[in-house]
């Protein structure tokens, strides 16, 4: 006889009090280059102010105000939306953040939890790339 064990999965709590943060969310719609000019540039176009919970995961390895790597900073809590994706970006405390993966916890459409890169100063122009 094969016996079974149980397995214990363990759901994250969040409280609405947990969201606590005001924070933009974007989407990037891609411009064309303009004539012969090889450059594509990123225009932000606001989505929603909603507000969040952020937890750090690491510190941010910043130089002069702007990302070195693609390694996750941040995982932010919202309440759940079905227009936001990995496709999105936020933007917090003059910050922008590159949304790397979204997930909707426990399948219940409450909240998502996005895992995002801090990539740096919104008055960066390398930040926002």
């Amino acid at each position: 006889m094969v016996a079974c064990t149980k397995i214990v999965i363990t759901k994250p709590k969040i409280c609405l009090g947990d969201l606590n943060k005001k924070i933009t969310l974007y989407t990037r719609p891609i411009n064309a280059p303009f004539r012969n000019s090889p450059d594509i540039t990123y225009d932000y176009v606001v989505v929603a102010n909603v507000w969040a919970s952020i937890q750090s995961l690491q510190g941010d390895f910043l130089m002069d105000g702007v990302a070195r790597d693609n390694t996750p900073t941040d995982k932010i809590y919202i309440r759940y939306r079905k227009d936001i994706s990995s496709i999105n970006w936020l933007g917090y405390n003059g910050y922008y953040y590159n949304i790397l993966r979204s997930q909707n916890i426990n399948g219940d459409n409450e909240y998502l939890s996005l895992l995002c890169v801090n990539t740096g100063k919104d008055t960066k122009t390398a930040a926002s790339v």
